[in-house]
């Protein structure tokens, strides 16, 4: 006799989630040379790797976060930029899983007594379980500008498949 599945827990689907998601994120940054990744569209818009680092950071905020609901986070003064030093295709999105790795852990160690933790965030205070939440549609959401960036740039191959 079989036992109905368990539901995962909010930060066992926020995890989950944000795996899946991040594989297509990945192959997105993947799929776009260098060049196109440092490229300032319109002389204003961000470039792919000033997106690439802001996810990466905002990842490892929340982990931070999670191990720490009480750890000051700096008010962000603006957009992320990445420095030249960050702009290599391979080191951004080594970063970017290594970053993808550490919030999945911390999110997997989190105990469901801290979910309602209120912590501060960029966004405002917010319970810890829904920072972690934001996680998914935040890759997505710039998931969306580096392919948008790759249309720019005459890609308009559907690279997921």
């Amino acid at each position: 006799m079989s036992s109905a599945p368990t539901t995962p827990s909010p930060a066992e689907q926020s995890a989950g989630m944000l795996q899946r998601l991040s594989e297509l994120f990945a192959t997105d940054i993947e799929n776009m040379p260098h060049e196109m990744l440092a490229a300032h569209p319109g002389g204003k818009a961000r470039c792919g790797y000033d997106l690439i680092m802001e996810v990466a950071t905002i990842n490892r905020m929340v982990a931070a976060k999670c191990s720490d609901p009480g750890l000051e986070i700096p008010t962000p003064q603006g957009w992320t930029t990445a420095p030249d030093s960050y702009k290599n295709k391979e080191a951004a999105l080594a970063d970017f899983k290594s970053s993808v790795s550490d919030v999945c852990a911390a999110l997997a160690e989190l105990s469901p007594d801290k979910y309602d933790t209120v912590v501060m965030t960029p966004l405002g205070e917010m319970p810890l379980i829904r920072f972690g939440q934001i996680l998914p549609v935040h890759t997505m959401y710039h998931s969306g500008q580096l392919n948008y960036i790759q249309t720019l740039h005459g890609d308009d191959a559907f690279h997921w498949a």
